[in-house]
């Protein structure tokens, strides 16, 4: 939010749209009244230092509001670009990192390995075989694939995996995502009974770390992606050239999360 109209209900706003790759391209100011964003206005792609300038007011606590798991790396600038524009690949790397290894590391951590393990440019979304490079020299192994035409084998190849990533857009399915057109999420813990996952989505606060019906998200990948999803099938330890200690960066930790 930029300020707050006269109506304490309105919020005016600046935000953006990825592109397929990920990357914001294309920016607004809005105003929220309640849940409905109404008249909104394109702002022009050579002004887009708008939005750097409303980076820097959210850098300098415009938001005081803190989420937890939240870090300082969605403001910064890297590579060029906001690295909250396209990072939520190297979130969800640095999410099995941590969920499934001894071991723990940042997004910008992540992003750093994947430099130097992989053919990953940097400062821009990370792509599925540079995501597989790099999870493997950090001792995974994994696999990636297209969406199963059937629902059922899609669960099963989720349901077998440690974890798992897929790319998403609402532009199939707004069930639970809305105004997203390319953003990759992590899948833990599918549970059989409900046929439900644990979602991890650093895309926006209210929708991770929360219990999703597997069908749902099933619905929404984005199937014009090169591949849908990718599969953590196992660890191990002697095959990590990683083995980084410690989340570097400022970043709200759970009091429940006991690693130090």
């Amino acid at each position: 939010g930029i300020e707050n109209g006269k109506n304490r209900d309105e919020i005016f706003l600046l935000g953006y749209f990825r592109n397929d790759e990920g990357i914001a391209d294309r920016f607004f100011v809005g105003k929220l009244i309640g849940d409905e964003l109404q008249e909104t206005v394109s702002v022009p792609y050579k002004e887009y230092n708008f939005f750097l300038c409303y980076l820097e007011l959210r850098r300098f606590g415009f938001t005081k509001k803190k989420y937890d798991w939240s870090g300082s790396w969605g403001k910064k600038i890297i590579g060029g670009r906001s690295f909250g524009g396209y990072g939520c690949g190297l979130c969800c790397m640095a999410n099995f990192y941590c969920s499934l290894t001894p071991y723990q590391c940042s997004p910008v951590d992540m992003y750093k390995f994947a430099l130097k393990n992989s053919t990953y440019p940097g400062g821009c979304a990370i792509d599925w075989s540079q995501i597989k490079k790099t999870m493997e020299a950090a001792g995974f192994t994994v696999d990636y694939g297209k969406r199963p035409k059937k629902y059922k084998d899609f669960r099963k190849l989720i349901s077998e995996a440690q974890a798992s990533m897929v790319v998403i857009s609402s532009a199939y399915d707004k069930t639970f995502w809305k105004n997203t057109y390319g953003h990759y999420v992590t899948l833990f813990d599918y549970d059989k009974i409900t046929d439900m996952v644990f979602l991890a989505d650093s895309g926006k606060a209210q929708r991770n770390r929360r219990w999703i019906s597997l069908k749902t998200v099933y619905k929404a990948i984005k199937r014009s992606n090169a591949n849908h999803y990718m599969r953590m099938l196992s660890y191990d330890e002697n095959r990590d050239s990683y083995k980084h200690k410690k989340i570097s960066g400022k970043w709200v930790k759970p009091v429940y999360w006991q690693k130090s």
